[in-house]
């Protein structure tokens, strides 16, 4: 039995149709009204692109108004954490040194 499709991922199925382009508000709307998405879900199937898959999603804005959307990322593996330039808190107390004179 196949696993049935989730709802973010018809939603990342309509912005890889884009093929890494802007897809405007109205059109984004009317190809997910074909593909069966509730539309004011919107932000949890972004949320779930972010977490659950190596792309993320832009929102294209005039001000404070949505005008858009655009996919980000190559789709390749994992996306990689935030690289640290300090130490980590084993690496702290390894080299703490008590002065016991």
């Amino acid at each position: 039995m196949a696993k049935a499709m989730g709802q973010y991922e018809k939603v990342l199925g309509v912005l890889l149709e884009a093929n890494g382009g802007d897809v405007s508000l109205d059109t984004f709307k009317q190809q997910c009204e074909i593909a069966g998405v509730n539309m004011y879900r919107i932000s949890t199937y972004m949320w779930e692109i972010k977490t659950k898959t190596p792309y993320g999603v832009i929102p294209l804005k005039d001000g404070r108004k949505v005008t858009g959307y655009k996919l980000v990322g190559n789709g390749i593996g994992a996306p990689q954490p935030a690289v640290s330039n300090g130490p980590t808190a084993p690496e702290l107390a390894v080299n703490v040194q008590l002065d016991t004179a």
